[in-house]
């Protein structure tokens, strides 16, 4: 004779509330959380991966990032127990946390158990009565994307926290541990120390004047003198402090001080006079044309070639952009 309908939830404080909702006509047991997971210690470390280089993290990073799980030594009784209960039931019904890790642990518990009786998934987002029931009566399956999320969050925890876990016991503090977001954050910040550790610092100085012509005042600075680039801070090396481009001109305090003095006491002149017009930029490169012309070329029924097609675009973005800079000056 088939027995009753077997629910499995994570706490047994919830197995015993939903107990009493459900009455005798359902059997209700906790997993305790989790029944299996990635090895936690050498020991627990399947003997077919333990020669392996990666076999400690349970992680093959040769082959896809494949997980291999275990039963912790802790819930073997456990899993034991519910392995009994199911082979008394006539259904099973998953109704662990509504989210990525209780869908694991569904996902889990049909792995471990492996019941040959119908299995459903039920979800409520409230310990009720009335939400229970609602459960009970639109079951649906276990979701695979929400497992495959967690598994892929369990794996990169093991990857990148696994490891850095003992270095913050040894330097910070006993204890702690490190996943898939402090591990990236750790790197951040050392990274950046080590940029800081690594800056060296230059001095180069610029010149500036004051000029005042016809009623209208405005500053110049000095950017060449000659054939020479006046150099500023991208011309040094953030790593060293030297001057990367030996073409341009160095000025320092001396020598800037020389320069005002000669230059204060000088008749200025305006020598040329044009406008200066930022970069338009890179028109083609936009997606909303891209695609346009890449389906017309798949097509072969274009006239030109993409080459030309593409200069003539960027002269005409550009040439509208000058008119446009022309008349706002005007």
């Amino acid at each position: 004779m088939a027995g009753k309908p077997l629910v499995i939830v994570e706490s047994p404080a919830k197995a015993k509330t939903l107990g009493r909702f459900l009455g005798n006509k359902y059997r209700v047991e906790a997993s305790y959380g989790h029944i299996r997971d990635l090895p936690e210690s050498a020991a627990d470390v399947p003997k077919e991966i333990k020669a392996k280089d990666w076999g400690r993290l349970g992680v093959d990073v040769e082959q896809e990032f494949t997980p291999y799980y275990v039963v912790p030594g802790d819930k073997r009784k456990q899993v034991a127990h519910l392995k009994t209960a199911v082979k008394d039931a006539s259904e099973l019904l998953l109704a662990t946390d509504p989210d990525r890790e209780g869908e694991s642990i569904s996902w889990h518990l049909t792995q471990v158990l492996k019941p040959k009786i119908p299995v459903r998934r039920i979800v409520f987002h409230e310990i009720t009565e009335d939400a229970v029931k609602e459960a009970l009566e639109h079951p649906g399956e276990v979701n695979e994307n929400l497992v495959r999320a967690q598994e892929s969050r369990r794996i990169l925890d093991r990857l990148y926290g696994y490891t850095l876990s003992p270095v913050l016991w040894k330097k910070v503090q006993t204890g702690l541990s490190a996943g898939r977001v402090q591990s990236v954050a750790v790197r951040l910040i050392v990274e950046r120390e080590e940029e800081r550790r690594a800056f060296r610092s230059a001095v180069y100085w610029d010149l500036e004047a004051r000029l005042k012509g016809e009623g209208r005042e405005f500053v110049a600075t000095l950017v060449r003198i000659n054939d020479q680039r006046i150099a500023t801070g991208k011309d040094f090396d953030a790593q060293t402090g030297a001057l990367k481009n030996q073409g341009v001109r160095l000025l320092d305090e001396v020598i800037n001080t020389r320069g005002y003095l000669r230059l204060s006491t000088e008749t200025w002149f305006v020598q040329h006079l044009g406008n200066v017009l930022p970069t338009p930029g890179d028109f083609i490169g936009t997606p909303s044309v891209q695609p346009h012309v890449s389906k017309r070329r798949r097509n072969r029924r274009r006239i030109w070639g993409w080459a030309p097609l593409r200069r003539l675009l960027q002269w005409l973005y550009g040439w509208s952009f000058e008119q446009l800079h022309n008349n706002s000056l005007k």
